[in-house]
């Protein structure tokens, strides 16, 4: 009983129907077209985003916050290297080598690893600033209450405890 329960829960794929075939076989097409004429712009922006791919790979958190300001970051340092690219009209892979300097990549890694940092560190000066302020408050309160006690004469019940014993 219990196997084909499971059995019937499984999602089986529909077969396409005789008047969509040919929708799937043009979008097939349509993006076979589009991965053949991108791919040295695809292999210029995988260089410049390597470390924003890699992360976006490995990170656990499930809205990748680390990833998109690495992301963010990459793909705004690699504007200027993909106009290059499309103003050489995109003559082939080897275009993608003058436009991919060594000067370039450091400042796209770099970028993307100042992203990381950043979102690694802003919430722990985030931390540090209001436990600072937490505890400067903290201080100018007890001085309020020393000065507010010593105006009015009014003991704490600890000074009234040891005058007790």
């Amino acid at each position: 009983m219990a196997t084909k329960a499971a059995s019937s829960r499984q999602h089986t794929a529909r077969p396409v129907r005789g008047g969509q075939r040919w929708f799937v076989w043009l979008g097939g097409l349509v993006c076979g077209a589009l991965i053949t004429m991108a791919g040295p712009a695809m292999l210029l922006l995988g260089i410049l985003l390597l470390p924003a791919l890699l992360l976006l790979a490995v990170e656990i958190a499930t809205d990748r916050p680390l990833a998109r300001a690495s992301l963010l970051l990459g793909l705004a340092s690699a504007v200027r290297p993909v106009l290059l690219f499309t103003a050489m009209a995109g003559a082939g892979y080897l275009s993608v080598l003058p436009v991919a300097s060594a000067g370039q990549i450091a400042l796209s890694w770099s970028l993307q690893g100042l992203g990381w940092l950043a979102c690694e560190l802003f919430p722990l000066i985030g931390q540090t600033w209001v436990h600072i302020n937490t505890a400067r408050r903290l201080a100018e309160l007890a001085r309020l209450e020393d000065r507010w006690r010593a105006s009015w004469d009014i003991e704490t019940v600890r000074q009234a405890a040891t005058k007790a014993e």
